[in-house]
């Protein structure tokens, strides 16, 4: 095998042969770590796996979120209430709240 060989194009294009090149020009000669089919198919999957759990965390902490809000808008609500002695309503009028959003908070709770 000549030089001109191992620099063509058909040479690079040929994937025994290109890593034959990079074990000469890297390794010294050396084995090559050599990825097993399974192990191709494994990275995909723990690709996946983690853009998921991504997902999960990301839609847990929207969940979170919207309970939080839910819970300080009923402690907002019934503070007023206790402290202003008024109705519901009034109260949700005070914070600037509708009445359905009050309740739609307490389902989330």
């Amino acid at each position: 095998m000549g030089k001109k060989d191992i620099y063509t194009r058909p040479f690079m294009a040929n994937k025994e042969r290109f890593a034959e090149l990079i074990n000469m020009h890297i390794y010294q000669g050396k084995d090559l770590p050599i990825i097993s089919k399974m192990e191709e198919e494994e990275i995909p999957m723990c690709k996946a796996f983690e853009e998921l759990m991504i997902e999960q965390e990301e839609l847990g902490m929207e969940k979170g979120m919207e309970k939080g809000d839910a819970d300080r808008l009923i402690k907002s609500v019934e503070h007023v209430i206790e402290k202003l002695k008024i109705s519901l309503s009034d109260a949700c009028g005070i914070i600037g709240v509708a009445t359905e959003e009050f309740e739609r908070a307490k389902c989330i709770k």
